[in-house]
């Protein structure tokens, strides 16, 4: 494991995006905490796994959904191993 994987540091970069103001936007728009993601976003060989983030003010996300595994893992066409996270904000 890299020191930077360690959960207190994770726990700290996200307690001082908080003070700013930032969210992750999958957590708050699926009502999830970190860590107890229920949908993953990338896939590998070995294992699925949550580690895709947008960290922004929420109140300036007018949308967000998850891609599918199927349409940009699974397809057949080695697009990527992650899906992607779309948003749109409005500034």
């Amino acid at each position: 494991m890299l020191s930077s994987d360690k959960p207190k540091n994770k726990d700290c970069f996200i307690e001082k995006l908080k003070k700013y103001g930032f969210e992750s936007i999958y957590h708050e728009k699926m009502y999830e905490k970190i860590g107890e993601e229920s949908i993953k976003t990338f896939h590998r060989h070995d294992g699925d796994f949550h580690i895709d983030y947008v960290f922004t003010k929420p109140e300036i996300v007018t949308s967000f959904e998850l891609g599918s595994k199927k349409e940009f893992v699974d397809c057949g066409e080695d697009y990527s191993d992650h899906v992607p996270l779309i948003f749109e904000i409005e500034l």
